[in-house]
């Protein structure tokens, strides 16, 4: 190997770190948060709308500052239809080797 491919293999080396410790980051900031959303209700504790994932993602933006593809958010074709608190599950490990989930209350307006 030359100088130049050693340089390119050391700065490839080092985005790839600092990206993985981006990662575990957005995971520890994710797991320990709790996001509030807020929504009409129709009667009782029903919603009006249900929440759906890209509901989810855009409460995470704009509240946390991270930006989460909704295929990240593990709750297959679901709607959350009622008020209260639920664990979401996400596809993130976290670096304690355990699924990141993401604490989520939704609140009737």
């Amino acid at each position: 190997m030359d100088r130049r491919q050693v340089g390119h293999l050391f700065w490839r080396c080092a985005a790839q770190l600092q990206q993985i410790r981006s990662f575990k980051s957005v995971s520890r900031k994710l797991d320990v948060k709790l996001l509030k959303v807020f929504k009409r209700k129709a009667e009782g504790l029903k919603l009006a709308v249900p929440l759906e994932r890209e509901d989810v993602v855009e409460a995470v933006a704009r509240q946390l500052c991270i930006t989460l593809v909704p295929e990240l958010l593990d709750i297959g074709n679901e709607k959350l239809s009622e008020v209260g608190e639920f664990l979401l599950p996400l596809k993130i490990v976290t670096p304690a080797g355990q699924r990141a989930q993401l604490e989520v209350h939704i609140a009737a307006t």
